[in-house]
């Protein structure tokens, strides 16, 4: 077992939304492979600056399963990365983090939420929502 011990400043806003359930959320954030390797977000920088500015590249994750079965009829939790345009250096383990406090900061008072300013360069966002598809059944 390994311990990863660093300073956190979450940089999380909350807002009202139809916010995931908890529990889905926790499933969420358990089953994410929280590796602590830099990895580079957001688009190719050798694209010509026109392309890419004012875009993001987005990852989602989603749950596929909650309480070991199907999720058809169950809400699901939907964690989003977002690049503010400008590639940058994150880990998956700085995901996991980012996840881990709007989960406790907001999605666990029923509220959506964001972790700003993530990644070496701060143009990483990670949005935790409740999926579009669930949103118009809510």
């Amino acid at each position: 077992m390994g311990l990863i011990m660093t300073s956190f400043t979450p940089n999380v806003v909350c807002r009202r939304g139809n916010a995931p359930p908890y529990r889905n959320c926790q499933h969420l954030q358990n089953s994410m492979a929280a590796k602590d390797a830099p990895k580079s977000f957001g688009l190719d920088i050798k694209l010509p600056k026109h392309l890419y500015e004012g875009q993001s590249l987005v990852i989602i994750f989603r749950v596929a399963k909650a309480n070991g079965r199907r999720n058809t009829a169950n809400r699901q939790c939907e964690a989003t990365i977002r690049s503010l345009g400008a590639p940058d250096i994150s880990s998956f383990y700085e995901v996991w983090e980012a996840i881990v406090a709007v989960n406790g900061m907001c999605v666990r008072f029923g509220q959506i939420g964001t972790a700003w300013y993530r990644g070496q360069n701060k143009q990483l966002n990670i949005d935790i929502t409740l999926p579009r598809r669930y949103q118009e059944q809510a």
